[in-house]
């Protein structure tokens, strides 16, 4: 299974960010195998609903 979280960093040891939409990375988890890659959130500099484009962007 993987996990998407908001992220404040690139680095495993970053702190979760409690903005989703606004978050400046998401950290995806892999429960399976133990890996983890970090992308840019592109929802962030987004006018409005960036929750949404921030999910749109995770689905994707």
């Amino acid at each position: 299974m993987k996990i998407a979280v908001s992220a404040t960093g690139k680095d495993i040891e970053s702190l979760l960010d409690m903005r989703f939409g606004r978050c400046e990375f998401f950290q995806i988890h892999d429960s399976e195998n133990g890996d983890f890659k970090v992308v840019d959130n592109k929802g962030q500099i987004a006018n409005g609903a960036a929750g949404i484009a921030a999910s749109q962007q995770l689905i994707e």
